[in-house]
């Protein structure tokens, strides 16, 4: 009985996401309850971008991610950077 229950379900559910109300309201419970998916490599930038977007040289940039002055996430040797951080300076 257990295995005609889940197919009677399955029927059900494919049957309903057929109607557009229902799938809006499926996606809004979805959004509600789900954390958002973070955007961090879509806002991150690479060395030559930042400094262009910092109006510095990318070996000017290097050298204020060595001092600290600048923050950075090291993506093995490459460097990458959060235009929100950027922007705040």
């Amino acid at each position: 009985m257990g295995a005609a229950l889940n197919i009677d379900i399955v029927a059900v559910v494919k049957e309903a996401l057929r109607d557009s109300e229902v799938r809006d309201q499926i996606r809004a419970i979805v959004l509600e309850v789900a954390p958002a998916p973070a955007n961090d490599v879509e806002d991150l930038l690479d060395a030559r971008a930042a400094a262009a977007f910092l109006g510095m040289t990318p070996a000017a940039l290097r050298m204020a991610v060595y001092r600290g002055t600048i923050r950075c996430l090291r993506i093995g040797r490459r460097l990458r950077f959060r235009r929100s951080e950027l922007m705040g300076r």
